[in-house]
């Protein structure tokens, strides 16, 4: 027992003479920074360079953890893994402006419909193509129509007293308006919830109608349209379900 201490002891004492300059040096783990994307899409590469296999999209304003940049390309934290995309394509926070996309494609929609907050029923509306935009089929003459290019995005509702435009760049804080009707965009850039599932960077305009003394908000999603509107704070409708 005696022998195996004094030789434990002695093994010991050579490790420390040794020092620890022959162990393996640990590298420093990276810094990571959060960057938002500012484009409609990036892709995202396997390798540095754009001739690399595509390994998928991200959309705008997505979140991205970055591991580090060189010559141009940003190494991602992506899925499993790590990838690579271009660093001119990031923001240092989500875009916060709008510039197109928001009217509804060409499908059915199907929403819900409230009154005081009770349910009512559904309706369903098909859009259809026309210049410039879409617009409902009627057999009643009666049509919801969107227009927008890259000036102006326009909706004009059955009855027509819900109508208004909105001029690109969307910008969160904008106001405008006349003696009756004034708009503010609340928001271009919020999630939300709705039956239809969860909705990403939705417009948010609130139109106070002077003359009525009252005051909507509209929930406008890309490429769906109006998605939700209520009234003095109270849900009218909500967008339910949408196929092709």
């Amino acid at each position: 027992m005696v022998k195996r201490l004094k030789y434990v002891i002695t093994i010991v004492l050579l490790m420390s003479s040794l020092g620890f300059s022959n162990l393996p040096k640990v590298e420093a783990k990276a810094d990571i920074t959060i960057e938002y994307v500012k484009v409609e899409v990036l892709n995202v590469r396997e390798k540095a360079t754009i001739s690399s296999k595509k390994l998928g999209q991200l959309k705008k304003n997505v979140r991205v953890a970055v591991i580090s940049t060189s010559k141009g390309w940003s190494k991602i934290q992506y899925k499993e893994g790590t990838a690579y995309v271009s660093s001119d394509y990031f923001a240092s926070k989500a875009v916060q402006n709008v510039t197109g996309k928001l009217a509804p494609k060409v499908g059915k929609y199907t929403y819900n419909y409230y009154e005081e907050g009770v349910y009512q029923g559904k309706s369903t509306d098909i859009f259809i193509k026309i210049k410039e935009g879409v617009k409902t089929k009627s057999n009643t003459g009666v049509y919801t129509s969107y227009f927008e290019n890259s000036k102006f995005f326009t909706y004009l509702s059955p009855l027509g007293h819900t109508d208004f435009q909105l001029n690109y760049p969307l910008k969160k804080g904008m106001k405008w308006g006349g003696e009756q009707d004034k708009l503010q965009i609340q928001n271009v850039n919020a999630t939300v919830k709705i039956a239809a599932g969860t909705f990403k960077n939705v417009v948010i305009v609130r139109m106070d109608h002077t003359a009525y003394n009252t005051y909507s908000h509209y929930y406008i999603a890309p490429g769906k349209g109006i998605i939700m509107w209520k009234l003095n704070g109270e849900k009218k409708f909500q967008l339910a379900e949408y196929t092709k």
